[in-house]
Formats: C-alpha cells, structure tokens, sequence
C-alpha cells in the first residue's frame, strides 16, 4: 500500500452536488453507474463536529487494509472523529428498504475514519462507529459486517447557547469519549479555505471499510461544507484508545463545527471493482441499513 500526500494549494472539488437536482442527476449518470441505483436514502444530517488528529503515516499504515492508499496531508496522516445527528430519513423510491428507516426518529453517530484513496478516487476510511440505539432496543452490532457498535451517545450541541459538549458511552463498559467546546452564538459558518486540513477532510463524498477480506464503498451527494473552527477539550477518549490503542499516540490538531445539511443523499453500499477507473456498484450487491457519513 502506498501513500499520496496532499500540499497546500491544491484544491480539490467540492461536491458531486451542485445545486438542482437535474445537475445530481447528470452526475449520477456520468459517473456512479445508472441512476436507477442511486440515491438510496436521504437524510438529515444536524450540527456536526469534527475533531481531527495527526500521526506518523507509518502507525496508521499498517491499519488500513492493502486495497487502500493512506492519504496524507502535508506528510501526515489524519484520523478524525465526527459527532453528529441524522433525522429526517426516507427513502428515495418507494419500494425499498431503506423505507424501514422512517420509523426512526432520530439517529446518534460517532464515527472514527482516516483519509485513502482507492483507484486514485479521494474518500474516508471509516475503522469504526457507535450509534445510538433505534427504539431504545438492544441491537447486536456488527449486524450487515460493519463494524460498528450500538452505545449511549447524549449529544447537547447548541450553537445558540455557545456550547457544544456530548458523551459517548457502550453499555456496560465505564470508558467514554466525552467533550466540550465553545462557539460565538453569533459566527457564521463558512466555506472551507483551499487546501485547509478542514478541506482535505471534510470535503470528502465517497466512504470505504472492509468486511471479509474486500472492500466495499458508498457515496453521499449534498452541498460542500459550511464550517467554524473551534478549540474543544477531550476530556475523556478511553472509548477509543480501548479498542485502538494506537489513537492516544496522535495529537489534537483542528477541530470544526458545522450546521449540516436538510437534505443528504445517501447511495448503496456496494463491492469496489478496482482497476475498472470507476467505483460502480456489483450486481445484486448488498445494501445498509445505517450509511456511514
């Protein structure tokens, strides 16, 4: 596996979205395959913040699986947290199965990724995420091969009061990933400034992870990110550096708040077929009910 470093200066771009739907369109058309595969859901996604670490490439290299190149920036490799709310689901056509997430309310994600390229395509490598618990119910994680884990997340993220603080926690297990930060009620997001570390890692619409061996991907269409940088405290991560040790080795380098969007669209996830220079869906490949921003 290599790796592809990101300078200063070079921008990438923004959004596979670009306002009207007929515009989305064309792009599906061109680029994801036919348009009857994609979105497969839309959703809400509510005040987001992000918290981005840097490490020696060599730590985290050896992380990602080998159909990945580890992107780095400026010579290091990047791995960030994402707080965030989702509401709002439905389905993008009728008949599908994506219809079963309008019976949840609201959807609680804390997601931990890092930054790749696969088939030279930029995107997040997503290592593991906790979601609140649809219907209060006592799910089983890693249901559909993901890796993820159904916790406690209580998120109290109010621009308005000028505080931004929450805490996740698993069932059963004292150790959290708790933080606080502070905001102007009265700044206003903006875009991000080319070639920020904020544009290398929010400005990000493919997602890949591993399940079995093989990599899969998924893709999310919505506006490019409005953003505030903010100086949060982490006063608790034991939550993370329990199940990857080597995250108490990076340091604390940005950390952003943004507003999010009304309307995001969430593809398929599906098998990459490498060495085609498109990362299209397979036949009959399968589908997620929880999307991963």
């Amino acid at each position: 596996m290599n790796a592809v470093s990101h300078r200063r200066g070079r921008q990438f771009s923004l959004s596979p979205v670009e306002g009207e739907r007929a515009g989305v369109r064309r792009n599906f058309d061109q680029n994801c395959g036919s348009w009857k595969n994609y979105p497969l859901l839309i959703a809400a996604w509510e005040r987001v913040l992000f918290f981005h670490f840097l490490f020696p490439p060599d730590l985290i290299r050896p992380e990602v699986p080998p159909d990945f190149d580890l992107d780095l920036y400026e010579g290091e490799a990047c791995v960030s947290l994402i707080a965030l709310t989702m509401r709002h689901f439905r389905p993008c056509r009728t008949l599908s199965i994506a219809g079963l997430c309008r019976l949840i309310r609201t959807q609680r994600f804390l997601n931990l990724r890092t930054y790749v390229r696969c088939d030279g395509e930029p995107g997040a490598f997503f290592f593991h995420g906790w979601l609140s618990q649809p219907f209060g119910l006592g799910l089983p994680s890693r249901a559909l091969g993901l890796s993820y884990t159904f916790g406690l997340l209580d998120y109290q993220h109010d621009p308005k009061k000028g505080l931004l603080e929450g805490v996740v926690r698993e069932r059963n297990s004292p150790e959290q990933f708790k933080y606080r930060a502070f905001i102007d009620p009265g700044i206003n997001a903006e875009f991000c400034p080319p070639g920020s570390l904020a544009e290398f890692a929010l400005e990000r619409y493919t997602g890949f992870f591993s399940w079995k061996g093989s990599p899969f991907a998924f893709r999310a269409w919505h506006p490019p990110w409005k953003q505030v940088q903010i100086s949060p405290t982490i006063r608790d991560h034991n939550l993370v550096t329990r199940r990857f040790p080597w995250f108490g080795e990076g340091r604390l380098v940005s950390a952003h708040f943004a507003p999010g969007f009304e309307d995001v669209w969430l593809g398929r996830v599906h098998r990459v077929q490498q060495g085609s220079g498109r990362l299209l869906p397979k036949p009959g490949s399968r589908s997620a009910l929880f999307e991963m921003p």
